[in-house]
């Protein structure tokens, strides 16, 4: 094998991890999120789910420090709620989103850099 099926693999692989991340945390913490906000009386955030990019604009809050989010953030989604919200699971789950979500952006600019 040459580094070029090494990096396919790990294209690959980093999509298959993500998705699998993506829909667990979509189906475990998105949901918890959104019905805890809504039964608090508050209006559902982020009313339009652009292919699925809800799960990152969650992801975000649910692990980073909250001095990183700008009025402009707390507009779309108040990190508040969603730091109270979240538990370890979710933050676990969070970070493998982002984590491995990051790791494919990275290797396909890569690849397509270096014409891997």
């Amino acid at each position: 094998m040459n580094y070029s099926d090494w990096f396919d693999i790990l294209v690959v692989g980093s999509l298959l991890i993500t998705i699998v991340f993506w829909i667990l945390f979509a189906v475990f913490t998105m949901r918890k999120i959104d019905r805890t906000i809504v039964s608090e009386g508050k209006p559902r955030p982020c009313q339009w789910d652009p292919m699925w990019g809800r799960a990152i604009l969650y992801a975000w809050p649910a692990v980073l420090p909250e001095k990183l989010f700008s009025s402009a953030e707390n507009r779309i989604i108040d990190t508040n709620d969603v730091k109270r919200i979240v538990n370890y699971f979710d933050k676990t789950l969070a970070w493998g989103l982002l984590i491995s979500g990051y790791t494919l952006v990275v290797s396909i600019i890569i690849g397509w850099i270096f014409s891997i």
